[in-house]
């Protein structure tokens, strides 16, 4: 098993690269390495969107909820956008998910705290 965390892989892509192919036992030579560095890049993720968007889920999903058939969901940002934080309810929600799952069966009580034991941060 490998832990891995979305803002290690932004802090050092290589060697999450590097963890994630010695997990698989994949020889990763060079071209290889740079071929995998350029494909999990935001330059190539923003030129294939579409490849990293939700539609398939939205396929199935938006009619159940009565969602218009058109609606569209980006993973990805097309532009440098400003972040918008989480609300204080979201958050709070968002926590006492974490404590009633994770927390609860792994005795961490906070993502922080799990990057922590990590050695990520």
């Amino acid at each position: 098993m490998l832990f891995l965390t979305y803002e290690d892989f932004l802090a050092d892509p290589l060697t999450v690269i590097q963890q994630v192919a010695a997990l698989l036992e994949i020889g990763l030579d060079p071209e290889l390495s740079e071929i995998t560095q350029q494909n999990t890049g935001l330059e190539f993720m923003r030129k294939h969107y579409r490849r990293f968007d939700d539609h398939l889920l939205r396929r199935h999903r938006d009619p159940i909820l009565g969602l218009p058939a058109d609606g569209e969901t980006l993973k990805v940002s097309l532009a440098n956008t400003p972040r918008h934080r989480l609300s204080a309810p979201v958050q709070d929600l968002f926590a006492r998910r974490w404590e009633e799952t994770i927390g609860r069966q792994l005795g961490i009580p906070d993502y922080l705290t799990l990057r922590k034991k990590l050695g990520t941060t």
